[in-house]
């Protein structure tokens, strides 16, 4: 990185480093890093059990980027329920979470080599493994004990009860959803068109109730995990995620649906997978540009929390024993369709 170029080197968590190592290791970051161009949210590497992070600032205030709004679903096959789930983050708070993160990765492979090979990305963290098989099981992490695995996850719903935001949460019952879809679609229901038409009447819903308390005057960029799930719209199928991304940000003309102001890009994918090339070696080596990891830890967040969310209020308990006031006080949009 160019010398007159301002920065900001450092790392999060724990007591601080020595003076030597500190001056060490920024050393070998910037010779790593040589004259790459830094983005605004700047550059990570591994150096023992810390992550470091080097970026084109000097002030975590003055990262100049909107807050990010982390969007997730799922789906509770017993009461025949949708929860969408969204976690608000400040861009300082975006990172020094995904910083903190991927030191527990580093951590866990410390004592267990074999849950992240060195030339593959780490697992994601789901927690529908623990649950029986109809729980759609979507990854398994073999190579992790189920204390350990119980200890991460603990530790991810620490993270997400010391943000500043409070997580949003509109769960609908699919009764609901079709009420509304009848009432806001007469005449336009069909088999094939119906899928598409409970998103929108979802998606609907969802922006009245982050309007209700989020600040009206930001510009939230979306972040949605990417679904691969292909809905029927009219002759042609559409990717389930961008027909949802799409009517979040669309214009409308009720004032209480344009609050708050929503960006995002058509051409953006996001997912809870890690990037492919982000290897523990490569992490070790070379580093990785943050934003891209910001989005995969991030969505892990508020996948983590819509999940036990559901298996708090739908099914009296956890596997993981965790008790409903340790998930913080949430923002609950009831299904009042307008």
């Amino acid at each position: 990185m160019p010398s007159s170029v301002q920065s900001f080197f450092g790392t999060v968590g724990g007591a601080i480093p020595p003076a030597a190592e500190w001056n060490q290791h920024e050393r070998e970051f910037r010779e790593v890093l040589a004259d790459s161009q830094l983005d605004a949210w700047g550059h990570v590497w591994a150096r023992g059990q810390r992550i470091w992070a080097e970026a084109p600032w000097t002030d975590p205030a003055a990262v100049a980027e909107r807050p990010l709004l982390m969007l997730d679903e799922t789906y509770d096959e017993k009461t025949e329920t949708f929860v969408y789930g969204a976690l608000p983050f400040g861009p300082w708070e975006a990172i020094t979470k995904t910083m903190w993160y991927l030191e527990q990765l580093l951590k866990i492979r410390k004592h267990i080599p074999a849950f992240w090979p060195r030339n593959e990305p780490p697992p994601r963290l789901h927690l529908r493994e623990l649950w029986p098989e109809s729980a759609r099981i979507k990854t398994r992490w073999t190579h992790l004990p189920l204390a350990d695995l119980e200890s991460l996850i603990r530790l991810v719903v620490a993270a997400i009860q010391t943000n500043e935001a409070r997580p949003h949460v509109m769960p609908v019952p699919d009764r609901a959803m079709s009420r509304a879809v009848e009432r806001a679609f007469p005449g336009r229901i069909t088999q094939q068109t119906l899928p598409d038409l409970q998103l929108q009447a979802a998606a609907g819903q969802f922006r009245i109730a982050m309007s209700v308390t989020l600040n009206p005057t930001k510009e939230f960029e979306v972040v949605i995990d990417h679904d691969a799930t292909k809905i029927a719209v009219g002759p042609r199928r559409r990717q389930a995620t961008i027909r949802f991304a799409e009517l979040l940000t669309a214009p409308v003309t009720e004032p209480s649906l344009n609050r708050p102001v929503l960006f995002w890009q058509p051409d953006a994918r996001h997912s809870s997978k890690f990037p492919a090339r982000f290897s523990f070696d490569s992490l070790v080596n070379f580093g990785h540009r943050l934003r891209p990891l910001i989005d995969a830890v991030l969505l892990q967040f508020v996948d983590v929390y819509v999940g036990i969310w559901r298996q708090l209020s739908y099914h009296g308990g956890s596997p993981l024993k965790i008790a409903p006031g340790e998930l913080g006080p949430s923002v609950v949009q009831a299904t009042d369709w307008i």
